[in-house]
C-alpha cells in the first residue's frame, strides 16, 4: 500500500514537472510589450493603431488601458524577431509613444484596475 502511494506521488510529481516545463516553453515563445501612446482614447487613436497592429503577423493586442494610454501586446518571437514592425506601425500613424521597459501585462493590468480598460479576446494557438 505504501509503495503504491509512493509510486502515485512520484507520477503526480512528474506530471506537474512536465506541465511546468511546457508552460515555460510556451512563455519563452512570446514576449510582452507595453507601449504608452499619450493622448489616445478608445474612440480616437487607439482604433487606428490597433487596426495596424493586428495585421502584423505574430502581434496580438491583449488590452488597452485608456486612463494610462497603455497598449498591451504579446508578440510571437518566431514570427517577429524584434519590435521594429510595431514601432514602425505606430510611427506611420504619426503618434509619439514610449516603451514601458521592464513592464509586464500583469503589472499594467493591475495598475489599470478600476479604471477604463478594454481586454481583447486572445486565441493563442499554442494553448497558453
Amino acid at each position: 500500500m505504501i509503495q503504491r502511494l509512493r509510486c502515485m506521488l512520484i507520477l503526480l510529481g512528474a506530471f506537474f514537472y512536465a506541465q511546468s516545463l511546457n508552460a515555460q516553453t510556451t512563455n519563452a515563445n512570446y514576449r510582452e510589450l507595453i507601449v504608452q501612446v499619450p493622448g489616445i482614447g478608445s474612440n480616437r487613436g487607439f482604433p487606428e493603431i490597433r487596426g495596424k497592429l493586428i495585421n502584423i503577423p505574430g502581434v496580438h493586442v491583449i488590452a488597452f488601458c485608456e486612463s494610462q494610454h497603455l497598449i498591451m501586446l504579446k508578440i510571437d518571437k518566431k514570427k517577429q524577431a524584434d519590435n521594429k514592425p510595431v514601432f514602425a506601425a505606430i510611427n506611420q500613424l504619426e503618434f509619439k509613444f514610449y516603451v514601458k521597459e521592464g513592464a509586464s501585462i500583469a503589472k499594467a493590468m493591475d495598475a489599470c484596475k478600476d479604471r477604463s480598460m478594454t481586454v481583447f479576446k486572445y486565441d493563442d494557438p499554442s494553448g497558453e
